[in-house]
């Protein structure tokens, strides 16, 4: 899952996914319908996606596949509610903007503490992906120990004032993940050991697994603003946001299904543990390498929301230049930032479940949540009432979406925690 940045001082939000060429174009508003499309896909794909067919295995088929369908649904509808937000405050150029906006302090203090917490265990995530992924190719060195030697080289990227300058990051990270999708179905296909023990239902917990799980995979709200913003022609975001949505609803389905009707029971909450072998260890190697390197792109919103709230606004661009001590205090929570990161990661290494909490909790509070209640709001204060049917209709996705996010974040926490 690629997460975009805010920027205040006037650049487009998550420019960072596009080409030099495509961003030098945001200005003059010559955005086409293909470049939405592109990175309308490169913003919602993720390693999340590798969690799939675990997440399956603990739900069962057909509770997973009703799931799977409602989430597709209800994140497509979400993302098309933040694109009819920005039609009324077009000024806007980010999600905190329009949380703001539309919700006042309110919204922008839980915009920033959600954000914080969103890429904290985001990174933490990717930290246990590549620190197991290494250890099973370095025998004999725990993952732990390649957690902390990860954090160094991490070290060395996040004190740039640019997350432009990280562009490439975000190219290596998606054919990385195309690469490793494309070799787990073909390792899945013929090799068939757990085949013949999946089952078809689930339980409570299990469901909660793969709400969350799902809700990470169709993540891309916070970047509907930064992807419809440069478009020449604006109106025809919805054509492009179901293309784009269905195209990974499908390439989502088709993946885990095959995967876990190969591996069945045995499908793991990090898919390569399923997997040995010479070409899988170069997989394993490479795709950790992009992850590694995709980290301080995750962790830049927390960087921004917390300099944001203790060293002000535009203080790196300051006349003369921000002073020594705010550097340092720059310096300071940065490295806060990602220590917090690896500890996060060193007490809990288990990739599925920080996978399976960021959406339940942080995502769904941005995808589910919000979007319908700032619709309402935003459509009141532009004088267009909504009928009373339509009000009805938001209020109640307000409540199921309150619904999910804290009732699978609550089960999911409970199940991790009283059966560990």
């Amino acid at each position: 899952m690629t997460k975009l940045t805010s920027v205040d001082n006037g650049a487009t939000e998550g420019t960072y996914l596009m080409s030099p060429l495509d961003r030098a174009k945001l200005p003059k508003r010559e955005g086409t319908e293909y470049a939405a499309l592109v990175n309308t896909i490169k913003a919602i794909v993720g390693t999340g996606v590798l969690t799939l067919p675990y997440a399956m295995r603990v739900a069962g088929i057909l509770q997973g596949l009703s799931a799977f369908f409602l989430v597709f649904l209800y994140c497509t509808y979400t993302m098309w509610l933040i694109s009819e937000c920005f039609k009324i405050k077009p000024n806007i150029s980010t999600y905190d903007q329009l949380c703001q906006t539309a919700l006042g302090m309110t919204g922008r203090i839980i915009g920033s503490i959600n954000i914080i917490l969103l890429e904290t265990l985001v990174g933490a995530g990717y930290l246990v992906f590549v620190g197991k992924n290494f250890a099973s190719v370095v025998f004999g060195v725990p993952a732990e120990g390649l957690m902390l030697a990860c954090l160094p080289i991490i070290g060395l990227f996040i004190f740039n004032q640019d997350v432009n300058s990280l562009g490439f990051i975000s190219s290596a990270g998606n054919a990385a993940i195309v690469a490793s999708l494309t070799i787990i179905m073909y390792y899945a296909i013929n090799n068939t050991e757990g085949n013949g023990t999946y089952s078809f239902g689930g339980d409570l917990g299990g469901l909660a697994v793969f709400l969350g799980s799902t809700v990470f995979m169709f993540s891309g709200h916070a970047e509907v603003i930064a992807i419809v913003k440069p478009m020449r022609d604006r109106s025809a975001y919805p054509r492009v946001l179901l293309q784009s949505v269905s195209i990974l609803f499908f390439v989502y389905l088709i993946f885990g299904l095959t995967v876990y009707l190969s591996f069945g029971e045995t499908s793991s909450g990090l898919i390569f543990e399923n997997m040995s072998g010479n070409l899988v260890a170069v997989t394993k190697v490479f795709h950790s390498l992009a992850i590694l390197f995709s980290i301080p792109v995750k962790l830049w919103p927390a960087f921004e929301a917390i300099e944001l709230a203790t060293l002000g606004q535009h203080w790196e661009h300051v006349e003369g230049g921000p002073t020594f001590s705010t550097r340092v205090s720059s310096v300071v929570i940065r490295l806060s930032c990602l220590l917090s990161t690896g500890m996060v990661a060193i007490l809990v290494p288990d990739f599925a479940f920080l996978v399976a909490f960021c959406g339940s909790f942080c995502i769904s509070l941005v995808g589910l949540v919000l979007p319908p209640v700032m619709y309402i709001i935003l459509m009141e204060e532009s004088g267009e009432r909504l009928p009373l049917w339509s009000r009805i209709l938001h209020w109640l996705l307000f409540i199921i979406g309150t619904g999910v996010c804290v009732g699978s974040s609550g089960q999911i926490l409970y199940e991790k925690f009283t059966r560990a």
